[in-house]
């Protein structure tokens, strides 16, 4: 059997080409979230719309400012990631990601480093440890979202941990105040007891 080069590039030719982004999510992912995968560079792919393999889970259930947290995501191998800490129902990116693993990177969508992506296609697994630090000041609850790609055609969109708690700004006890008040309290003992 005599075969041409027609035999193996019309088949070639036809196959449909798809459009990804290998290196990390573009800026237009940073707000909805969405890979923004397509099909011939015209047709979507779309989230699954099933119950995701994939959890994403915080060490700590509280957090300080300055104190760092380490986020696994859990339930097998993945292809593609954008993690981000928002407050519960907001849009913007808080506090910031350091070192992040092997085959990952930060990026900005509104401050540095305040979001992780894939640098590449390699798979990542459980024992990517990504480490975020909150911002100076706490600014209540906030939970950690993530988008997990499989691979190109299965990715499921904006999956949630537990929520973080944290003491909304001026709500946590002023220590200096706190030690005034104790300090003038047994001066007033102090002088009561003589009397």
């Amino acid at each position: 059997m005599k075969l041409s080069v027609e035999t193996f590039v019309l088949p070639v030719f036809f196959l449909p080409l798809v459009y990804g982004y290998s290196t990390g999510a573009p800026q237009s992912s940073c707000v909805v979230m969405t890979p923004g995968h397509t099909l011939d560079s015209t047709y979507p792919i779309y989230p699954q719309e099933g119950p995701s393999p994939y959890t994403v889970s915080p060490n700590a259930t509280t957090y300080e400012p300055g104190q760092v947290l380490t986020v696994t995501v859990e339930g097998g191998n993945y292809e593609g990631i954008l993690l981000q800490v928002r407050k519960p129902g907001g849009s913007t990116p808080i506090g910031t990601w350091l070192n992040p693993p092997n085959n990952t990177k930060v990026m900005q969508c509104t401050n540095a480093d305040d979001s992780v992506t894939h640098s590449n296609s390699i798979h990542k697994n459980e024992a990517a440890v990504y480490t975020w630090v909150p911002p100076d000041d706490t600014v209540g609850d906030v939970q950690i979202l993530a988008t997990v790609a499989k691979d190109f055609n299965q990715f499921w969109v904006k999956l949630e941990s537990t929520r973080i708690s944290g003491a909304e700004i001026g709500t946590r006890p002023n220590v200096l105040l706190v030690i005034a008040v104790s300090v003038l309290y047994h001066i007033f003992l102090e002088t009561h007891r003589r009397v």
